[in-house]
């Protein structure tokens, strides 16, 4: 040792004094790594499994622990097989943290090596964004041991708890982009471990500790695994786990923690486990950080391992609506969480550019922003320009108040943006087919008299991607009598279900087999949620149709242009970021389709005062969209578009802010006004965000004055399209009530209320009736409903088809098998 410093001594320069001091000054060469040097913070350099295991059976190769060098001071946790202590090192004079195996005498040769091979790996991943190894050796008993630097703080886990309690000091203090930049660093040190072969396989928030001064560091390297090959200098390959030297995990062994582990990981698949699992939990820990739950809302292990597996992940705006997420960074979570690992990021690189982008003010690239989306990505980059230029637009559309005034969402604005020639070659990238078993590779099949045919059950997916309100004008041979089809507009870009179930979305259902056409809402959980109904417009042969979907409202036209269908969605729910797409798809098929076009909004009403808002809610960044809102209406005073501004503000405070303070503002301000002509629609809006919140008697409240002033009014129907929970026994027999009282209604969808009779309902003379999933004990009040459809399905108390209906069937009597007698 004393030949080193010596060396270190004569490399020094002479010259090092100089008239300000003594100023030693330490020839560069010194520090140069050589060339041959094993570094442990070199990204390039593979870390050999070899070297990470002892070179015996035993860890007596290490040193012992020298007497007096660390003192006891007390327990911090135990996990796996090691327990963690809190020891003074008496020579450093500090606190650090040391693993041991409390019970080395009697653990088997594998745990010890295990363990040595976690100190060892930790050690040779040098990064700040990991625990750092300070010494590994042996106690005078044999027993291996390694310490670590001491962390302060928190974890995060005790973090996302602190927020989720609703904790103000740290809510204030923990906004979106502090998280967001936690999370960044997350990613530098899992990267840094990619780079040198290493995959955790067990992060989540309780190994990720947040110091009180910024540090965040990843901890418990324990099921970490080496890779085949490093990442090369790009950060984009991907390697399978190596073997380990006797330390191999069989396949259908399952390690990791519920929640956080990939799927692949869940299931046991140890032979497919790379850097993109380690990818999947990342995006769990920010769904986490996000969202503040579990990713998985599933109790038992083994559900959350099904759910897993299958990928059965809700959406964090879906799972948290209280929290505001915005859509790019939910498009980032999902993109990161997918289920098969070849849709995820490649690398951890592109998942931390994605965040960064998002801080940055720019698109990402999981949300496929449309070009509105970035237009105000833009404006929100470059603000002073924006506000002028926001100024100007104000001034400049001031006279499309006139449309608001009116009423006249006008669809006159809708501009081709694709028309199918159903050409061989001529629509590449257009659309693409797929059978009931989704096998997407079909080819379409084309006659000489450019028409496409599909067969029942088929799928024409239709590939070009659109975040703006859309419209498609279809014209096909129906047959004799009319078969009935499907048409989806704005639904999620998923995998389609060989059982024939309807993606995410909107769905115009016509002709169908209970002689009635629909718009239904296809919530994430598949359950379809009517809209509206009117008897089909289907007729044999030929049929030409026009649907849109427009800033909430939904509508179908016959070829006439005579509109027979519409409905309003008062969820004002956003097209996915990751773009919408649109199919077809006949039900008795086949259906040869003859012409087909798709158009957007060439100049919509967001050229409105209202154009930032509607934009923002596209994006869902539901409170700037709330703001801005209010922003237009202080820039409208006096105007029609006032009234429409103050409205959206208060549609976004009830169904995408459940802020009763933020709606008694809006109201307040409502009230201030010498004039608001929206009076009606504001009450409607009032009844159902009631409803939503559970709060049954005020909602009711409401519905009986909107009954009051107009009995045709729709707000019951309206309610019945919120999304479905099991009532109380009072609400559901007052809903009934109401619903007993409508005037001229043929169809009525009731399932998943909890309803226990259906004796109120008995002066309806209703068409069609979907009564499933709820209390029932029998059918009672149905008696003379001159019903076509009836669907009973999921009444468990409902013990046997009642006699009436043994002799008086409707066209579809839909029971559970165990009491269709």
């Amino acid at each position: 040792m004393a030949d080193s410093y010596g060396e270190i001594n004569r490399e020094m320069s002479k010259d090092t004094a100089d008239e300000a001091g003594m100023t030693l000054r330490l020839s560069s060469t010194i520090f140069e790594e050589g060339g041959d040097a094993e570094s442990n913070n070199d990204p390039e350099r593979p870390i050999d499994p070899g070297k990470l295991l002892p070179d015996r059976e035993s860890a007596d190769q290490f040193s012992t622990e020298p007497r007096k060098k660390y003192r006891f001071i007390r327990g911090l946790g135990r996990g796996g097989m090691k327990m963690v202590l809190q020891v003074r090192d008496l020579d450093a004079t500090r606190d650090v943290a040391m693993a041991v195996l409390p019970d080395a005498a009697v653990c088997s040769r594998e745990d010890i090596s295990r363990f040595v091979q976690e100190a060892r790996l930790t050690a040779s991943l040098e990064h700040p964004n990991i625990v750092p190894v300070h010494d590994i050796g042996v106690d005078a008993s044999g027993a291996p041991y390694f310490t670590m630097k001491l962390l302060r703080g928190r974890t995060l886990a005790s973090l996302i708890a602190k927020l989720a309690s609703g904790d103000p000091e740290f809510t204030a203090d923990y906004q979106i982009n502090r998280l967001l930049r936690i999370f960044l660093k997350i990613c530098y040190g899992v990267a840094f471990a990619h780079s040198r072969g290493v995959i955790h396989l067990d992060l989540k928030p309780e190994n990720i500790q947040i110091g009180d001064f910024g540090e965040v560091l990843i901890m418990d390297w324990g099921l970490a695994k080496i890779v085949d090959s490093p990442d090369s200098a790009d950060g984009m390959q991907t390697g399978k786990a190596a073997p380990e030297d006797g330390l191999k995990t069989l396949d259908g062994i399952m390690k990791g923690t519920p929640g956080y582990m990939a799927p692949e990981q869940a299931a046991g698949w140890n032979d497919r486990k790379d850097r993109r699992t380690d990818i999947y939990a990342l995006g769990a820990i920010l769904y986490a950080m996000m969202t503040l739950k579990d990713p998985l809302a599933e109790k038992s292990v083994k559900e959350r391992i099904d759910a897993t597996v299958e990928g059965r992940i809700i959406p964090p705006r879906e799972r948290a609506p209280e929290r505001e997420i915005p859509a790019a960074v939910e498009a980032v979570i999902l993109k990161a969480m997918s289920l098969r690992p070849e849709d995820r990021y490649q690398s951890v690189r592109e998942l931390r550019n994605e965040v960064n982008a998002f801080i940055g003010g720019y698109a990402t690239v999981a949300e496929k922003a449309s070009v509105a989306k970035k237009t105000m990505l833009f404006m929100r980059r470059h603000a002073i320009l924006s506000t002028v230029l926001g100024a100007a637009m104000l001034l400049a559309f001031a006279g499309t108040a006139y449309m608001i005034r009116n009423g006249n969402r006008g669809f006159a604005g809708w501009q081709g943006s694709a028309v199918f020639s159903f050409e061989p070659g001529k629509d590449a990238g257009l659309y693409h087919a797929a059978d009931p078993l989704n096998r997407t590779g079909r080819k379409p099949r084309l006659t000489a008299d450019r028409t496409l045919i599909l067969n029942s059950g088929e799928w024409l997916r239709l590939d070009q991607k659109a975040q703006e309100n859309i419209r498609i004008d279809l014209t096909w041979q129906a047959g004799a009598p009319a078969r009935p089809l499907e048409i989806f507009v704005r639904t999620v870009e998923a995998p389609l279900k060989s059982d024939g179930a309807m993606p995410p979305g909107y769905c115009f259902r016509l002709g169908a087999q209970d002689g009635y056409d629909w718009i239904l809402r296809i919530d994430p959980g598949g359950t379809a949620v009517p809209l509206a109904a009117a008897p089909s417009f289907l007729v044999p042969g030929e049929n030409s149709v026009s649907v849109s979907v427009f800033d909430g409202k939904l509508q179908a036209a016959d070829g006439s242009g005579t509109v027979r269908l519409e409905a309003e969605d008062v969820i004002l729910v956003p097209p996915p970021e990751t773009g919408c797409v649109s199919g077809i798809r006949p039900l008795t098929g086949p259906a040869e389709i003859t012409s087909m076009k798709i158009s957007v909004q060439a100049i919509p009403e967001p050229m409105t005062p209202l154009f930032r808002s509607i934009v923002l809610t596209e994006a869902g960044l539901y409170r700037q969209a709330w703001n801005q809102c209010l922003a237009a209406a202080d820039l409208s005073r006096g105007e029609p578009v006032e009234d429409d501004a103050l409205l959206r503000a208060y549609r976004l405070a009830a169904f995408q802010l459940p802020d009763e303070k933020l709606r008694d503002e809006i109201l307040d301000r409502i009230r201030s006004q010498p004039v608001f002509s929206r009076k009606a629609h504001l009450e409607e809006l009032k009844a159902l965000a009631l409803w939503r919140q559970g709060e049954y008697s005020r909602a009711f409240a409401a519905v009986d004055r909107i009954m009051a002033g107009d009995p045709e009014n729709a707000i019951l129907r309206k309610i019945l399209t919120l999304p479905r929970k099991e009532l109380p026994e009072q609400a559901a027999e007052e809903l009934l009530k109401r619903l007993g009282r409508m005037r001229g209604a043929e169809w009525l969808d009731l399932s998943g209320l909890g309803l226990r009779s259906l004796k109120p309902l008995r002066k309806l003379r209703l068409k069609w009736l979907n009564c499933s999933r709820n209390r029932l004990r029998d059918l009672a009040g149905t008696e003379n409903m001159p019903l076509k459809y009836l669907d009973c399905r999921g009444n468990p108390e409902m013990t046997d088809r009642p006699a009436e209906w043994r002799k008086k069937t409707p066209d579809i009597l839909l029971f559970d098998k165990m009491t269709d007698k």
